[in-house]
């Protein structure tokens, strides 16, 4: 069970390939499409700081509605994502920190790890491999299908 969220991060697929089954594998999880999404809504974030600073002085009522809460509101969101990106810092440390544990380039994409963990558990060669009746009675249910691949499997 320990495996399983490396596992679950690969997408498995059957596709026909000279007319036999064919294992197809694609990661499906990479750090930096996160890094980019949260550095955007983080840098964003600050844009809209910057627009409501000016726009709270164009408003003239102490009453008014948006003056009221879209500070807090905005101050709120400004809060998750800068846990967000604090969380997401952790991750990328840890990561770097697995890398190096394991003597790998601190630069390897996550992607990259995740397909070599799941060749070295999941060897597409040797499954593709199996005769037909072995990859439709043990294979096919055991890595695509769509259920996730559970270490009795591997």
């Amino acid at each position: 069970d320990d495996l399983m969220p490396l596992l679950e991060t690969v997408s498995r697929a059957w596709v026909k390939k000279e007319g036999d089954d064919e294992l197809k594998k694609e990661p499906m999880i990479q750090l930096t499409d996160f890094e980019c999404i949260i550095n955007g809504a983080h840098t964003n974030c600050e844009r809209m700081r910057s627009t409501m600073q000016q726009v709270m002085k164009e408003v003239a009522s102490p009453v008014d509605p948006f003056k009221l809460h879209m500070p807090s509101m905005l101050e709120s969101v400004a809060k998750e994502i800068s846990s967000l990106l604090e969380t997401f810092t952790k991750c990328r440390t840890k990561y770097i920190q697995l890398l190096n544990w394991f003597r790998l380039d601190p630069n390897m994409k996550s992607d990259d790890f995740s397909l070599m963990w799941d060749d070295f558990l999941v060897p597409a060669n040797i499954v593709n491999n199996l005769d037909a009746r072995m990859k439709k009675e043990f294979a096919q249910p055991a890595f695509v299908q769509g259920r996730s691949t559970r270490a009795f499997s591997v």
